[in-house]
């Protein structure tokens, strides 16, 4: 099942409910090309897309569903009973294409055993608590938002939502930093520069986590000691983050 929709709660509800039925889901950037949306729709042979807007594509054996029209034709169904999340170690759970920057883009499959030790690492090594807020500031569509999405999810924490684009005014970041008390920030180290520069960091803030591109000394020198670093780094093959 294809998901192509803003980054929203509607978005991590929609894969909650994919997962909930048993089905794969593929997250699919609203920026995308349509020529790579295209791709990933005949690669990945999904056969549904939900979405949150009018993206429908000249595609054969596709079905659109709209989320808000099922939600409105979901209101009077309160009874449907769902059966528990399968357990099942080897169970895939999504598919995420590459960037493609070293060809055609490929879609990795990530299972549930992969999934599950990616979310108790992440707790052992960052001692989550449920007052934990993290923002992501990526595609949904790329392997570090599902690296952090179920993770806080699974310890009861929050996951604060905007569009990243939004989050590229340093004014706006700064704004939102503070007055949603991020405590965990997922980034790249050209984010980590601002920050390093900022005369007082959000109180709340207390790990920041690299990834994507090298993360070098001077992007963080100031910030040493005064909250937890961590140079992050992991194909998507295997499973988001392994050093």
């Amino acid at each position: 099942v294809g998901i192509m929709m803003k980054t929203s709660a509607e978005f991590v509800i929609s894969v909650l409910a994919v997962l909930k039925i048993g089905a794969i889901y593929v997250p699919i950037d609203t920026d995308y090309p349509m020529d790579r949306v295209r791709y990933i729709i005949e690669d990945s042979k999904m056969t549904m897309i939900m979405t949150d807007q009018d993206y429908k594509l000249s595609a054969e054996n596709i079905e659109y569903i709209g989320y808000r029209d099922m939600m409105l034709s979901a209101k009077g169904n309160e009874s449907i009973e769902l059966s528990p999340l399968s357990a099942d170690k080897c169970r895939e759970v999504c598919i995420i294409y590459t960037s493609g920057s070293t060809g055609q883009p490929r879609g990795v499959v990530l299972q549930n055993l992969g999934l599950c030790n990616l979310v108790e690492s992440f707790h052992e090594r960052y001692k989550t608590l449920d007052s934990d807020r993290v923002l992501p500031m990526t595609s949904n569509a790329f392997s570090s938002f599902v690296g952090e999405m179920f993770p806080i999810l699974c310890c009861g924490g929050a996951l604060v939502l905007y569009d990243r684009k939004l989050l590229l005014d340093n004014k706006f970041l700064q704004q939102v930093l503070e007055e949603k008390k991020i405590s965990i920030i997922s980034t790249v180290p050209s984010v980590m520069r601002y920050l390093n520069e900022m005369q007082q960091l959000p109180s709340n803030l207390r790990y920041l986590i690299s990834g994507g591109e090298k993360l070098l000394l001077e992007d963080v020198n100031k910030l040493v000691g005064k909250l937890i670093i961590i140079n992050s780094y992991g194909t998507t093959e295997t499973t988001i983050c392994n050093t």
